[in-house]
């Protein structure tokens, strides 16, 4: 059974935002290893800085591929998919949101150098 082409570009759509989430997620680790840029305790701010906009870009473009993926569906009309995609987006701007907060202060803690016992 062959896919029907809109199915293969919602697929590779979709298989494309889900990579850049996970792109930008490993960025955004990285960043709360390089500095804690939310409390401000330690690292280098300008290097955590630009690992972060790296971050951010890969989950914006994660989000404008899955607003796509939606936008492109063909099983319902064209008011419903702009419904679905206006939704999608208003959902994965939360998400580009708060992401960041939860993934650099998981990460902060995890890489926070320990002080030494006295």
């Amino acid at each position: 059974m062959a896919l029907k082409p809109k199915t293969t570009i919602q697929i590779a759509l979709w298989s494309g935002s889900l990579l850049s989430f996970s792109i930008a997620c490993y960025f955004l680790s990285r960043v709360g290893c390089v500095a804690d840029l939310k409390g401000g305790s330690w690292g280098d701010f300008n290097a955590g800085l630009d690992v972060e906009s790296q971050g951010i870009f890969s989950a914006f473009l994660g989000l404008l591929l899955a607003v796509v993926g939606v936008a492109v569906a063909e099983e319902v009309g064209i008011v419903m998919r702009l419904a679905r995609a206006i939704c999608a987006l208003f959902v994965g701007m939360i998400l580009v949101m708060l992401m960041p907060v939860f993934v650099e202060s998981s990460a902060a803690q995890s890489c926070m150098p320990v002080a030494p016992a006295k």
